[in-house]
This record gives structure tokens, C-alpha cells and sequence, in this order.
């Protein structure tokens, strides 16, 4: 209720909208990515015995983050 009521100042909605809309798809991203966290297979990916796959990270560097001003608690959790 907090974000919903939040958002709603920042942003204009109406308080009801957030409920229904922006606040639930957010917390569903959150646990979207909190259940993926197990998927990842630290270094090495399983794969064949003959093959080996490698889970790179590089660095991008500095990244601008663009958020649109109609859903903004939800892009900003994709951003995240």
C-alpha cells in the first residue's frame, strides 16, 4: 500500500491502479528473479562431458537507465 500510495504521488496514477497493476507485477518481477538465482550454475554450466560451457560476466561500464513515467516502480525493478 506504501508504494502504491507513493507512486501514485510521484507519478500521478490513481492509488487504485497501482494495487491492481504496477504494485503486483513488480513483486512478481522480484520473484521472478529470486527463483532464478538457484538456476545459476556458478562458473560452469552443465553441460555434455564433452563440451564445456563457461557463464561469463564482463563489466558494461557506466549505464544510463531510461524509465518511462507510466509504469516506474516496475521499470525500475527491471533495472535492477
Amino acid at each position: 500500500l506504501e508504494l502504491a500510495v507513493y507512486d501514485a504521488v510521484e507519478g500521478g496514477k490513481s492509488v487504485n491502479d497501482n494495487i491492481q497493476e504496477d504494485v503486483p507485477a513488480t513483486v512478481s518481477c522480484f520473484q521472478y528473479h529470486a527463483e532464478a538465482i538457484n538456476k545459476v550454475y556458478d562458473q560452469v554450466s552443465p553441460t555434455a562431458p564433452s563440451k564445456l560451457g563457461l557463464i561469463v560476466r564482463d563489466p558494461v561500464g557506466v549505464v544510463g537507465l531510461i524509465v518511462p513515467w507510466n509504469f516506474p516502480l516496475l521499470m525500475a525493478a527491471w533495472k535492477l
